[in-house]
C-alpha cells in the first residue's frame, strides 16, 4: 500500500477480520442448524407418512384403470427419504464450503477495502495531504466510500493550503497592523501629551487675556482720566496765555512808560544844563562884579556883598544842579536797565507764550492722541473681553479634545492588545498548520 500499519491501524484491520470471520461461522452455524432442523423436519415427515398407511391394509392392485398410478409402500417412502437425507448432506456440505470461499473472498476483499481505507484516513490523520494515494479499485460501497474519502483529502488539502496562505497573510498583516497600532498609540500619546499642553497654554493665555481684559479697563479709566487732566492742562494753559498775553501787554504799557521817563530825564536834564550854563555864566558876573566892586572901594561894598551872595548861590545851584544831573543819570541808567530788561521780559514773555501757546498745542494734540487711545483701549478692551469667551470656549474645546483623545488613546491600546493577541493567534494557528504536509 506504500505505507505501513501502525499498531492502532494493524489493531483495528485485526478487529474488523475477526468480526467478519466470526460473522462467518455465525452464518456457517447458521446453515448447519437449518440443516439440522431440515434433517429433523424429513425424519419427522417420515414418521408421520409410516403413522397415515393402516397396519394391515394391503395395497390396491393394479388394474387397466390404475394405469399410471402407484401407490408406494413403506420400503419405497423410506428408501425416498433415505435418497433424499443422502443427497441433502453433501448439498449442506458444499453450500458450507461455498459459504467459506465466499466469507473468504469477501473477508479478503474487504481487509484490502479496509487496508486503503485506512492508508487514506492515515493520511489525513497524520495530517500528510501530500503523498498520493491509490486509486479506486472497486466500484463498490468501499469503492465509493474510498472516493469520496480520496475526495476529502484532496478538498482538505487545498483547503488547509489555502488556509496556511491565508494564516501567513493574516500573520504578516497582524504583524503590520500590530506595528501600525504601535505608532498609533504612541503618536496618540503625544499627541494626549501636546494636547495637555495646548489645554494648560490655552487656559495660561486665557488668563492673560483676563487679565490684558482688566489690564485693559484699568487702562481706559487711566486714559479718561488722562484726558481730563490733558483736558485741565489744556484749560490752564489757555489761561495761562491769557495771563501772560496780559503781562506782555502789561510790559508793553511800561516799557512805553519807561521810554517816556528816559525822554522826560534827558529834557530834564537838557533844562539842567541850561540852568548849568546860566549857573556859570551867573558866577562870571558875580566874579565881574566883586572885581568891579573891589575898583570901586568903600562905595562898591554893598555891590561886593550882593556879588558874592550870588556867587555863592550859584555855587549852590551849580550843586544842586549837578546833584541833579547825578540823579538823572541814575534814573536814566536805571530807567535804560529796567526798559532793557523790559524788553528782554517781553521777549521772554513773548517767546513763553509762543512755548504755552505750542504747549496748548501739544496739549491739545495729547488730548486728541490720549481720546484716540482711549477709544482703542475700549476696543481693545471689547477685543479682550470677546476673545476672553473665544478662549473660555476653546479651552472648552481643548479639553473636550482632550478627552476623546484619551478615549481614543485608550481605544488605540485595546486595538495595539488586540492586534498583539491577533499575531499570537496567527501565530499559534500557523503552529497548528505546520503539522499539515500542504506542499511538495
Amino acid at each position: 500500500m506504500g505505507k505501513g500499519y501502525t499498531k492502532e491501524e494493524s489493531g483495528g484491520i485485526m478487529k474488523i477480520k475477526h468480526q467478519m470471520t466470526i460473522f462467518a461461522i455465525l452464518v456457517s452455524l447458521g446453515l448447519l442448524f437449518l440443516s439440522g432442523l431440515t434433517y429433523r423436519l424429513l425424519e419427522e415427515l417420515k414418521s408421520a407418512h409410516i403413522q397415515t398407511i393402516p397396519y394391515g391394509v394391503e395395497a390396491p392392485e393394479s388394474g387397466p384403470d390404475r394405469k399410471g398410478e402407484a401407490i408406494p409402500d413403506m420400503e419405497e417412502m423410506k428408501a425416498r427419504i433415505s435418497g433424499v437425507e443422502e443427497t441433502l448432506f453433501p448439498v449442506i456440505f458444499g453450500i458450507l464450503c461455498l459459504n467459506g470461499c465466499l466469507m473468504f473472498v469477501l473477508s479478503r476483499k474487504v481487509s484490502d477495502s479496509l487496508g486503503r481505507l485506512s492508508d487514506l484516513t492515515g493520511y489525513i490523520a497524520s495530517g500528510d495531504f501530500v503523498s498520493q494515494a491509490d486509486p479506486v479499485e472497486t466500484r463498490d460501497e468501499f469503492g465509493g466510500l474510498y472516493e469520496n474519502l480520496l475526495r476529502i483529502k484532496t478538498g482538505l488539502g487545498r483547503i488547509l493550503q489555502d488556509v496556511a496562505a491565508l494564516g501567513t497573510q493574516v500573520a504578516g498583516s497582524a504583524e503590520e497592523l500590530h506595528v501600525t497600532s504601535e505608532q498609533i498609540a504612541a503618536g496618540m500619546k503625544d499627541q494626549n501629551r501636546k494636547e495637555d499642553f495646548i489645554a494648560t497654554a490655552i487656559e495660561e493665555m486665557n488668563k492673560t487675556i483676563q487679565n490684558v481684559a482688566h489690564n485693559a479697563s484699568e487702562s481706559f479709566h487711566a486714559a479718561e482720566k488722562m484726558v481730563e487732566m490733558a483736558e485741565q492742562g489744556n484749560r490752564k494753559t489757555g489761561e495761562t496765555i491769557q495771563s501772560m498775553d496780559q503781562v506782555s501787554k502789561i510790559l508793553h504799557e511800561v516799557g512805553d512808560m519807561g521810554g517816556s521817563l528816559s525822554r522826560r530825564t534827558q529834557e530834564i536834564g537838557k533844562i539842567t544844563k541850561v540852568i548849568h550854563d546860566i549857573v556859570a555864566e551867573t558866577r562870571i558876573l558875580a566874579f565881574n562884579a566883586a572885581i568891579e566892586a573891589a575898583h570901586a572901594g568903600e562905595q562898591g561894598r554893598g555891590f561886593a556883598v550882593v556879588a558874592d551872595e550870588v556867587r555863592k548861590l550859584s555855587e549852590r545851584t551849580s550843586k544842586a544842579t549837578q546833584e541833579i544831573d547825578r540823579m538823572i543819570q541814575e534814573i536814566q541808567d536805571e530807567t535804560g536797565d529796567t526798559v532793557a530788561a523790559m524788553c528782554e521780559g517781553i521777549e521772554d514773555v513773548e517767546q513763553g507764550t509762543l512755548k504755552a501757546r505750542e504747549s496748548g498745542d501739544a496739549l491739545q494734540k495729547i488730548v486728541e492722541s490720549v481720546t484716540q487711545v482711549k477709544d482703542m483701549i475700549m476696543q481693545i478692551a471689547r477685543s479682550t473681553e470677546e476673545e476672553s469667551q473665544t478662549s473660555d470656549e476653546i479651552a472648552r474645546n481643548a479639553q473636550d479634545i482632550s478627552q476623546v483623545s484619551r478615549e481614543t488613546m485608550k481605544g488605540s491600546e485595546m486595538s495595539l492588545n488586540a492586534c498583539g493577541e491577533l499575531s499570537a493567534l496567527a501565530s499559534e494557528l500557523l503552529h497548528r498548520l505546520s503539522v499539515f504536509q500542504v506542499k511538495k
